[in-house]
């Protein structure tokens, strides 16, 4: 079988990456702006295009993975505590108070972690680093230029009136594509000066996103990140330098909490907020009751949420309102919600071995690159302390760890290091 151009692989792999940061959904012009009874969405008319993008995304895939089935095999034999989990959401239609539902979207989520295969197999963490790096920046253009165009869709005017929300339903979910999209140019190395300029650009251009979308977690966490990365810098320096370093890390970040702690009641109250984090607190306590009732499967994948059809109608008798949270603003709890202690055991255990590896690449790379796999577990760690997003379908967060937790990072290492550009023969490219 003649094999595909690689300019063609490369165009589907940018494609797809685009297709699950959702920017294509374009829900924003389909949907009521975040009120008293959150977001209201209507039809979208684009729903069965989607659809059909989806499945020719898995299809190619398939494809794909079969010519090359040796690596293929090769890659899914790296993740059995990925694929452990995996198992448990296909199965979870079996105990799901919606099993017709569960079925259709743990299929969904098949697809999107077939592709993660795809990217693990066909692609050393660089050149994933490449692709990435192009489609987030095309996504950052989609929703700036939308946003210009189209601002009655793009600015939200209900709740959090003037806050960007691009093309995607509500403005926290722009500001975490928006933080992806920093780190991963943050750890690119630019191959000349003209790209140098564009890396600077399109850093500043995420950080105003995020500024714009006015979340003040989401720029909380952009700091805090940004302050990993110099210190996860510092992990490759000879211990004797690095225990100072670490010293006064730690030092600092001991006084920043103390200090918020202290002053927890003033800080919250000049942000707008109340003790209880928005009520999350609340809906915390609630689900924390309803675990109990089925703590090692859970409820099974988006067999949890469905207002006042579901389980979740408990939450809104403790909330006190006839409003429904969709989710647990929580990624953890989420995680023991819908497939209980045995897929938060499962899923730590992957973690655990991807944090692993992703040390030992800090230790023996000396480019920013090196940097990407830790600093992206970094922030889903931060971010899904009040979001989630660890387990969705279509989801470019999902795509990547599972890529990350599939990948092999020997192919880092010093014999192939350029100094002035990067560690690997062909730098990154931006667009």
């Amino acid at each position: 079988m003649k094999k595909l151009p690689k300019s063609f692989e490369h165009l589907f792999t940018i494609c797809a990456l685009l297709f699950f940061t959702r920017s294509l959904d374009a829900e924003s012009l389909f949907s009521a702006s975040e009120g008293e009874e959150g977001v209201i969405l209507t039809y979208n008319p684009f729903s069965p295009l989607l659809s059909l993008m989806q499945h020719g995304i898995f299809l190619i895939t398939l494809f794909l993975l079969f010519e090359r089935w040796k690596m293929t095999i090769r890659t899914v034999l790296r993740g059995r505590f990925v694929w452990g989990l995996v198992i448990l959401i296909l199965l979870s239609f079996l105990w799901s108070d919606f099993p017709d539902l569960t079925q259709r979207r743990s299929i969904a989520f098949l697809e999107t972690t077939v592709f993660s295969i795809y990217l693990a197999s066909r692609y050393p963490l660089p050149d994933q680093l490449q692709l990435i790096t192009r489609a987030l920046g095309i996504a950052l253009l989609l929703n700036l230029l939308f946003t210009l165009a189209v601002p009655g869709s793009g600015i939200e005017y209900g709740i959090h009136a003037g806050a960007w929300r691009g093309l995607l339903i509500q403005k926290n979910l722009l500001a975490r594509l928006m933080i992806l999209g920093f780190i991963v140019f943050l750890v690119t190395t630019p191959k000349n000066k003209r790209q140098f300029y564009l890396k600077k650009i399109f850093l500043f251009l995420f950080v105003a996103l995020v500024l714009l979308s006015t979340s003040k977690t989401a720029l909380m966490l952009l700091i805090l990140l940004f302050m990993l990365y110099s210190l996860y810098k510092a992990l490759r320096w000879y211990s004797l330098r690095a225990i100072p370093f670490f010293l006064s890390g730690i030092l600092t970040i001991g006084c920043v909490i103390t200090f918020v702690v202290s002053n927890a009641e003033r800080l919250v109250s000049a942000a707008g907020r109340d003790l209880t984090l928005s009520g999350r607190t609340v809906i915390w306590s609630a689900l924390f009751d309803k675990i109990q009732e089925r703590p090692w499967l859970g409820f099974g994948y988006m067999g949890f949420w469905h207002g006042v059809y579901g389980e979740s109608a408990y939450v809104g008798k403790v909330y006190g309102t006839t409003y429904i949270p969709p989710h647990s603003h929580n990624g953890f709890i989420e995680l023991v919600l819908g497939f209980g202690f045995v897929g938060a055991l499962l899923f730590g255990l992957s973690f655990l071995s991807v944090v692993r590896k992703s040390f030992i690449l800090i230790r023996i790379t000396e480019t920013s690159e090196g940097l990407w796999p830790l600093l992206y577990l970094s922030f889903l760690i931060l971010y899904n302390q009040t979001e989630m997003t660890l387990i969705e379908h279509n989801s470019i967060f999902w795509v990547l760890y599972v890529a990350l937790a599939l990948s092999r990072f020997s192919y880092f290492n010093k014999e192939k290091i350029e100094p002035s550009y990067g560690a690997h023969s062909k730098p990154l490219l931006l667009p």
